[in-house]
Order: structure tokens, then C-alpha cells, then sequence
């Protein structure tokens, strides 16, 4: 939201906060599921392309919601690059955990 907020043009906007969203969506699902980084990221990931192409087909329209802050969660406007930074937030969130997990131990010993 900060970013929505106080953030100005389109790499911060339209990129970054789409990149930052996925990342966060995937930290809470694994705190609270405890699965490996790749289940929960190809469903984090999943389920960002799905809304994603709800936007394509202007799912907000179709099902005439008007209130204004679930227009804005689900999106209006669908753009190619969101899926591309969506990719980008599954592989850095996947990427951290096998990071933690490889460099963890040759610091204990």
C-alpha cells in the first residue's frame, strides 16, 4: 500500500509493487501452511496469473462489481508485463529459502 501511495512512476507502480505483492502473498502462505517454497510458490503463483487473466476478460465488468476497493484488488487493466513480474517475485521467493537453506549450515561449522 505504500507503494500505491507514495510511490511515483511506472517501474515502482507497475512493477515493483507487482513483484513485492507476490513475494509477501508467498511469505504469508508459507508461515502459515509450512509447505516446501515450491508448492506454495506455483500456487501463489497460479493464483496471480488467474487474476491476472480475470482482468483480460474484465471479470469486474462481467460481474458488475461497483465498489471501488474490490475494483481496485482485483485489477481493470491487464497488462503482459504484470505476468512477468509476478515470475519475478515467484523466483526471488522461491530463491530465498533454497539461499537460507544451503548457506545456513556451512555457517555452523
Amino acid at each position: 500500500m505504500l507503494i500505491g501511495f507514495c510511490a511515483r512512476g511506472w517501474f515502482w507502480r507497475g512493477f515493483l509493487s507487482d513483484v513485492t505483492v507476490v513475494v509477501l502473498l508467498f511469505s504469508l502462505l508459507q508461515v502459515c501452511f509450512l509447505k516446501t517454497p515450491w508448492k506454495v510458490g506455483i500456487c501463489v503463483l497460479i493464483f496471480s496469473f488467474s487474476i491476472e487473466i480475470a482482468q483480460y476478460y474484465h471479470v469486474v465488468d462481467v460481474l458488475g462489481i461497483e465498489n471501488r476497493t474490490l475494483r481496485i484488488l482485483v485489477g481493470n487493466y491487464f497488462d503482459w508485463l504484470d505476468l512477468f513480474a509476478y515470475f519475478v517475485g515467484f523466483c526471488i521467493s522461491v530463491s530465498i529459502p533454497f539461499i537460507a537453506n544451503t548457506v545456513a549450515p556451512c555457517r555452523q561449522s
